[in-house]
């Protein structure tokens, strides 16, 4: 059946402290090898720009994108700015006690652009969304948990065994309906009812006939 849950977790006792800081720093000379973030961004027009940061977003955005995984994001110790949206991008979240959460980007003049204000509005709605991004607070595992953000949060000794729990128990279910699950769901974040439901009868259609084909 192929890969059917992928962890996003860091080596370290630190999910991500975010933005490279350095990246907004003149390069050392015209001839350097590595150009920073600004200094790609001034080479090209607008609309190159976009493409560039398009790319981008792809990368953080296709674990959540992709129905036939479940992404599951492990996040120990901080995660800020751009490691916020990484997880923000999977569909479950298993915290420890002591990871907290920060979205810099408008502090260093930006906006978070790597696919994360979608569901982070979704979650925690438009006012809260606001407050976290414009104030670039810490939200603690507890906060992150009442918000909706984090599904489970867990003592540090805990979590390995949380995490293997969890994805024995999504492994245990049949992938097509995990999948189509996973599809009907991502759905109902933009439809109506009547598309709602229309895509619930035709995924539950699709679903039957496999399982009287497997008689």
């Amino acid at each position: 059946m192929g890969t059917r849950v992928v962890m996003v977790r860091a080596a370290g006792t630190v999910f991500s402290s975010g933005l490279d800081l350095s990246t907004f720093a003149p390069s050392p000379s015209p001839q350097a090898d590595n150009e920073n973030m600004l200094d790609s961004i001034n080479a090209v027009d607008d609309v190159q720009a976009a493409e560039l940061i398009r790319g981008f977003q792809g990368a953080f955005t296709w674990l959540r994108d992709r129905d036939d995984i479940i992404s599951i994001a492990v996040v120990a110790g901080a995660a800020v700015g751009a490691g916020f949206q990484l997880a923000l991008s999977c569909d479950l979240m298993i915290c420890t006690e002591d990871a907290r959460f920060s979205m810099r980007e408008t502090t260093l003049g930006l906006v978070p652009d790597l696919g994360g204000t979608q569901p982070l509005v979704s979650t925690v709605g438009y006012a809260r969304a606001l407050d976290i991004c414009v104030t670039g607070r810490w939200v603690d595992a507890s906060e992150a948990l009442a918000l909706g953000l984090a599904t489970t949060v867990v003592a540090p000794e805990s979590l390995d065994t949380t995490v293997d729990d969890l994805a024995a128990t999504v492994l245990s279910k049949p992938a097509t309906a995990v999948r189509a699950t996973k599809a009907v769901l991502r759905a109902a974040l933009d439809n109506e009812v009547d598309s709602q439901r229309r895509i619930e009868r035709e995924a539950q259609v699709g679903l039957l006939r496999d399982i009287i084909r497997k008689r």
